[in-house]
């Protein structure tokens, strides 16, 4: 007896589960003011079935990008051995909007993040740090070769 495989939207919660840093593509404004992509490593934890929590620094230019665009795509990747084929891996690539929480509004997205990060603590209480949530729109999920999705955040279960 085999065991079936679990469906598209089960390994994209599965990746927003597991995964604790992620590739933020952010759009900076270039030289000439047409927008340029930018992308940053940030940490990460999921809070409820469609969004994910950061902590960013209001100095650092992923920042200052959503300040003025807060459309952003964020990649989850399956982490692989170093004799794997890193393109086998299992990754889903998270597109959304991003708000900046106020402090007084940011307790429950604090406690799951430091849960996962607790680490992150002692910067938590820095007064440039604050929690950014992440809505999900949609879901770019590449699951394994020939098996490649879209879904949207309405399909994904905690």
């Amino acid at each position: 007896m085999t065991t079936p495989e679990p469906s598209t939207a089960d390994l994209v919660s599965d990746l927003m589960n597991r995964c604790r840093v992620a590739s933020l593509a952010t759009q900076m404004s270039g030289v000439d003011s047409s927008p340029r992509p930018y992308v940053s490593l940030v940490t990460v934890a999921r809070v409820g079935e469609t969004s994910i929590a950061m902590l960013l620094s209001g100095l650092a230019k992923h920042t200052q990008n959503l300040a003025k665009c807060p459309a952003v795509s964020l990649l989850l990747c399956d982490q692989t051995s170093p004799d794997a084929d890193p393109m086998a891996a299992e990754r889903v690539t998270l597109m959304g909007q991003v708000v900046r929480l106020p402090h007084e509004d940011d307790m429950n997205v604090r406690d799951a993040f430091l849960q996962k990060h607790p680490n992150s603590r002692m910067v938590a209480g820095f007064g440039d740090f604050f929690f950014h949530l992440m809505h999900i729109e949609e879901c770019h999920v590449i699951a394994g070769f020939g098996r490649i999705e879209t879904l949207p955040s309405s399909s994904l279960r905690v």
